[in-house]
């Protein structure tokens, strides 16, 4: 067996890289997040977008046939 002899700097620097990196990694976990999230909300502005022209389209053929039962009256 080989024994890793370690002084208490070179200790507290490797624990100093392992905090930074595992910080790194959330930092990049909650880009991950925040992109999906925005994406999701982009998804849903259209989404919405489209309702809303359907939604026109509607009341546009809703008034020709409000308009035509008021010529056939």
């Amino acid at each position: 067996m080989t024994k890793v002899v370690v002084d208490e700097v070179e200790w507290g620097q490797m624990n100093h890289t392992i905090s930074k990196l595992a910080k790194e990694n959330k930092q990049l976990k909650d880009n991950t997040r925040i992109d999906t999230l925005e994406c999701e909300i982009a998804k849903l502005e259209i989404q919405n977008r489209e309702l809303k022209l359907k939604i026109q389209d509607l009341q546009r053929e809703k008034d020709g046939y409000e308009m035509e039962a008021i010529l056939n009256v």
